[in-house]
């Protein structure tokens, strides 16, 4: 019964939990605008929802493994989403891993 109970629980958190970054992507989508998101952030939240989802899979754990799977999936769609509009934006890689942007950039962004 106790058994049970923790499972319907963690069953009920792991819901609320992975389906938190759901409406960041519906507003990514929505708003063909990633600018205002952390990419280091969602890279962060999808390794450790990874971590956590083999930890669940080694415990056997049902309610682990499936809302840290959700909430991987979540969180690739934020960051694949945040990397295709950083590269429509015209970011480029530098020699130390820091963005620049294009030339006439600027531009683009105050003439609208």
């Amino acid at each position: 019964m106790q058994g049970d109970f923790a499972e319907g629980l963690g069953l009920v958190a792991g819901f609320i939990g992975a389906f938190a970054f759901a409406p960041q992507a519906f507003k990514i989508i929505r708003d063909r605008d990633a600018s205002g998101v952390s990419g280091l952030t969602y890279a962060m939240v999808l390794t450790g929802a990874l971590l956590w989802g083999a930890y669940g899979v080694l415990r056997g754990a049902p309610s682990i493994m499936l809302w840290n799977a959700v909430a991987a999936g979540l969180a690739a769609t934020v960051l694949i989403l945040k990397v295709r509009k950083s590269r429509k934006l015209g970011f480029k890689r530098g020699t130390a891993g820091s963005a620049r942007r294009s030339p006439g950039y600027w531009e683009n962004v105050y003439v609208r």
